[in-house]
């Protein structure tokens, strides 16, 4: 089966889909089923949050006129999150760029008894089917997730090619799991 796209351009919904999978990809492994969140919208509330702690602290610190061991160390803690809040908002700020900014204009995804082989203007690969664990639907977005995330490429296919693709899999005895949202 031969899947191939001209002139593509990921919509902003399909960016942020994929964007939040990569994010959770590793939970998504242990957890196939796992409902994911809106990531950006998450770091956004926290980011709120954490303001409206440092209004609570501060107001704290200049009513009462002293500094404490207690008051320093919810101060480092308040620091600490704050960074990584905003070090995870960066990261997903980063990743969603890469996909919204598709510089891909023709794909194709050449799928055997092997594997995946994927063609494009800027790169070749193939992903054999022990490498995958499951192919998953979502809602803009179908994505196969590999077994080992830090060495196999996740694939990313739009979601209008789902049952084709599961046709495919069923139809050749593939051993994946493929998991509908």
């Amino acid at each position: 089966m031969i899947i191939e796209e001209i002139d593509i351009r990921t919509s902003e919904k399909e960016a942020r889909e994929m964007t939040n999978i990569t994010m959770l990809a590793s939970s998504l492994v242990k957890n196939p089923k796992k409902k994911y969140v809106d990531l950006k919208r998450k770091f956004n509330n926290y980011i709120i949050f954490m303001i409206l702690m440092f209004i609570v602290i501060l107001t704290f610190l200049v009513s009462t006129k002293r500094i404490d061991a207690v008051l320093i160390f919810l101060l480092g803690a308040y620091f600490i999150l704050l960074f990584f809040t905003f070090s995870l908002k960066k990261s997903w700020d980063r990743i969603y760029k890469r996909f919204n900014n598709n510089n891909i204009n023709n794909i194709k995804m050449i799928f055997d008894n092997e594997g995946i082989e994927v063609q494009s203007d800027n790169q070749n690969c193939k992903i054999k089917w022990n490498q995958i664990k499951f192919f998953r639907r979502n809602k803009y977005v179908s994505v196969f997730i590999p077994k080992d995330i830090i060495r196999t490429y996740m694939l990313f296919i739009s979601s209008k090619y789902y049952e084709q693709v599961k046709q495919y899999i069923k139809d050749n005895n593939i051993d994946i799991d493929i998991i509908e949202e």
